[in-house]
C-alpha cells in the first residue's frame, strides 16, 4: 500500500516550491503582459498549472513507500541520485539526525519479507548500515562486556530469527554512583519453524529463560532484565537484585510495527506485515552478570537455522499489494 511517512521530508517541500516558483513566474509574466495589452501566452499559463500539479505530484509520492524506491534510488538514473544526495546533505545539515537517512531508507523499503529484514539487521551490526527501523543511529551493542555478542547476533539474523533488542550481563556504575545490574538478554520475531528451533536450544542449554510473547497484542508477560541500585526487602522477596528497571517480554502492538517511526513502516508492506504475523520472543539468562550461557546457545541457534535465502534486489510490484 502507499503509506505516507510520519514525519515529512525536504523532498516534498522542494517538489512543490519548484513547482510554485515556476508557476508564479510564468503566471506573472503573462499577467504583466495582459495588463500591458502585450501578448500573453495560454501555453506559458498551461505550463505554470502542469508545473504546480507535478510538482505537487512528485512531492506526495516522495512521502510514499515506493515513491521513495523510485526518486531516492541509488541504481537509478544519475539525476535521482543527485537529488537524493543534496536533499539528504541539506536535511542533515539543518540539523534532522533523527530520521533515517534517503540512502537507509531506499534500502530497508526493498525488504519483503522476515529472511531479508534479518540480513539488514544483520549488516546494520556489522556497521555496513546507518541505521535500522526504530533506531537511528550506529550500532550499540554491550560488546566490552560479552565480546563475541555482535557477530553472533548477526548470525542468528540471518538465520531468520529477527532480533529487536539485546543486552549483555554486566554490573556497571554509573555518575551518580547508583550500581545497575543486568541479565544477558535478547528478544526479536520468529516464524512458526524458527520458534519450534529456539524452544529446542533453549531447553537444551540450562539456565535459560524463554518468553513466547505470541502475536502482537496477544500475550504479555514481562520479565525484569535490568535493575538499579540495592534491593529493598520487597525486591529481595522476589529474588531481585534491585529495583527492576528494564523488562523483555512485552509484545510491541501491530500499530507500532507498521509505524515508520517506532517500528517497521519504513520496510516493504509484504516484510510489515510477516513481522505483525511473527511470534515475538525473548531469551534470557536467569542469572545476572555472567554471558557463558546465552550467547554461546545463540551461536548453537545459528547454526541450526537454515540459511537457504538469496540476498537479492527485489522486483517491485507493478502495483501495491493489497494490505
Amino acid at each position: 500500500m502507499f503509506k505516507p511517512t510520519r514525519r515529512g521530508t525536504l523532498a516534498a517541500t522542494a517538489a512543490v516550491i519548484v513547482g510554485v516558483c515556476t508557476s508564479a513566474v510564468l503566471v506573472t509574466d503573462n499577467i504583466t503582459a495582459a495588463i500591458r495589452n502585450e501578448p500573453y501566452s495560454p501555453l506559458e499559463l498551461a505550463l505554470a498549472t502542469f508545473a504546480l500539479v507535478v510538482g505537487a505530484g512528485i512531492g506526495v509520492l516522495s512521502e510514499t513507500t515506493y515513491g521513495r524506491i523510485f526518486f531516492y534510488d541509488a541504481g537509478g538514473p544519475p539525476p535521482t541520485q543527485i537529488i537524493a544526495l543534496l536533499l539528504d546533505a541539506w536535511r542533515r545539515f539543518a540539523g534532522d539526525k533523527e530520521e533515517m537517512s534517503y540512502a537507509d531508507r531506499v534500502i530497508w523499503g526493498y525488504a519483503d519479507s522476515l529472511p531479508f529484514v534479518g540480513e539488514l539487521v544483520a549488516q546494520w551490526l556489522e556497521g555496513r548500515i546507518a541505521s535500522q527501523p526504530g533506531y537511528v543511529g550506529p550500532v550499540d551493542t554491550d560488546e566490552k562486556y560479552a565480546p563475541g555478542m555482535t557477530a553472533t547476533l548477526a548470525a542468528v539474523n540471518r538465520g531468520g530469527f529477527v532480533t529487536s533488542s539485546s543486552q549483555a550481563g554486566c554490573v556497571t556504575f554509573d555518575d551518580d554512583g547508583d550500581m545497575w545490574t543486568q541479565h544477558a538478554a535478547v528478544s526479536g520475531f520468529a516464524d512458526a519453524s524458527t520458534l519450534t528451533v529456539i524452544q529446542k536450544v533453549v531447553a537444551e542449554h540450562p539456565g535459560l529463560a524463554l518468553v513466547v510473547c505470541g502475536k502482537p497484542g496477544i500475550g504479555r508477560w514481562l520479565a525484569p532484565v535490568t535493575f538499579r541500585g540495592l534491593p529493598h526487602e520487597g525486591h529481595k522477596a522476589n529474588g531481585y537484585p534491585g529495583e527492576p528497571y528494564t523488562d523483555f517480554g512485552g509484545a510491541m502492538p501491530a500499530d507500532d510495527i507498521a509505524d515508520d517511526w517506532a517500528g517497521y513502516g519504513v520496510c516493504h508492506p509484504d516484510a510489515v506485515r510477516r513481522l505483525a504475523a511473527a511470534t515475538q520472543v525473548a531469551i534470557y539468562d536467569v542469572e545476572p552478570e555472567r554471558n557463558d550461557r546465552l550467547w554461546p546457545a545463540l551461536d548453537d541457534l545459528a547454526d541450526r537455522l537454515p540459511r537457504n535465502w538469496v540476498f537479492r534486489r527485489p522486483v517491485m510490484h507493478a502495483a501495491p499489494p493489497s494490505a
